[in-house]
């Protein structure tokens, strides 16, 4: 009976020590030089459940000097895991850099409260000089069916200076965001823009058929 005592409870420590193990050597590769190591760290450590694994990864973002293993970073955080991690790729939606920007928006798509990010997005949006950014963020919006994404693509059109190009892409993303989005699309007919008025009757045209 002791013996078989003794190999149950080893059974459950076994698993929790191998994980701490595990979280020791990728702590080790992230906190090394080597941008490989880190990379294969970041992609062990976003796919596993282990308790520890996510703050680790929080815990590298800000000292990690190597943009592209930051951006690796950025998109591996869960931002649904606490509100800590939701604050801190949040604030990289204002950071210089266009390709940290844009791994923070491809974080920040996967918020499973999206509603309440809107606002930072919608500014981060209008602030950004970068085209791709800006591109990314619409993208983002229109994964999100809600009506406050749909007003904040219908902000983006009539900010006039936003990009053309980007003001289309944002009625046409509307129109695939369910009635109130094309509802709100249609409303483009009357721009004074001539190609916006064209976008939104294409809009039109493909929930007419």
């Amino acid at each position: 009976m002791k013996t078989i005592s003794f190999v149950c409870l080893m059974a459950l420590i076994a698993p929790a020590s191998y994980a701490q193990t595990g979280l020791a050597a990728q702590r080790a590769a992230l906190e090394g030089v080597a941008a490989d190591a880190k990379l294969e760290a970041i992609e062990v450590l976003k796919s596993t459940s282990a308790a520890g694994a996510q703050e680790l990864l929080l815990s590298r973002l800000a000292p990690e000097a190597d943009l592209y293993v930051k951006t690796r970073l950025i998109e591996a955080v869960d931002v649904n895991r606490s509100s800590a991690a939701l604050s801190a790729v949040l604030g990289y939606l204002g950071d210089t850099n266009p390709d940290v920007q844009r791994s923070a928006v491809i974080s920040l798509s996967r918020c499973a409260r999206f509603d309440s990010i809107v606002p930072q997005l919608s500014k981060a949006l209008a602030a950004s000089p970068s085209f791709g950014v800006k591109s990314w963020i619409v993208n983002s919006l229109s994964l999100h069916h809600t009506t406050l994404s749909v007003e904040a693509l219908d902000g983006a059109v009539k900010n006039e200076k936003n990009p053309l190009e980007i003001r289309k892409l944002a009625i046409s993303s509307m129109g695939k965001m369910g009635a109130y989005g094309r509802k709100v699309a249609a409303t483009h007919e009357k721009n004074k823009n001539a190609a916006l008025r064209e976008e939104a009757k294409k809009v039109s045209a493909r929930s007419a058929k």
